[in-house]
């Protein structure tokens, strides 16, 4: 009964919406950081399209820990490798992808994207205030996942003697 109650817990939770805070507390003051997303449970299994991001490489380095926490760097230009893929109709699909973006001193910024039609609409978010503002919007082609289960067609085979 209390893993249920916890189950039910962590569901509620996971239904509410992505927070937008970035952490920086892991770099030094003046630092840029940035981190990805994750959409709430309906939207990410549900009929929704929103994309989970995470955030995998910075400036070709692979980050520890990989995903959706923020990473803090110097300011200016930096390339960020990130993964989107999708729990609902793009099952299967993800984009996997680099993005330069120029980053200001003691900026915080979150990546968020939707799926469209067969594109990734990637957003970066600046939330240094308490408005987030969308800096860019950038568009990446969907491609499909290669871990993807196969999908089974029986063929009739006949067999002439």
């Amino acid at each position: 009964m209390r893993c249920i109650a916890t189950l039910l817990a962590l569901l509620t939770v996971s239904a509410c919406a992505t927070t937008s805070a970035v952490d920086t507390s892991s770099g030094p003051p003046g630092s840029a950081c940035i981190k990805g997303s994750i959409p709430n449970l309906a939207a990410f299994y549900g009929a929704g399209t929103q994309a989970s991001i995470q955030i995998r490489e910075i400036d070709g380095s692979p980050v520890k820990p990989e995903g959706w926490r923020s990473h803090c760097f110097s300011p200016g230009k930096h390339q960020i490798g990130f993964l989107a893929d999708s729990a609902n109709q793009y099952e299967g699909f993800r984009v996997a992808d680099y993005v330069d973006l120029d980053f200001a001193a003691s900026g915080k910024y979150v990546l968020r994207g939707n799926f469209e039609g067969i594109n990734l609409v990637l957003h970066v978010l600046d939330v240094s205030t308490s408005t987030e503002t969308v800096t860019q919007e950038l568009k990446f082609k969907v491609s499909s996942n290669v871990n993807a289960p196969p999908v089974m067609i029986p063929v009739p085979i006949t067999v002439h003697h």
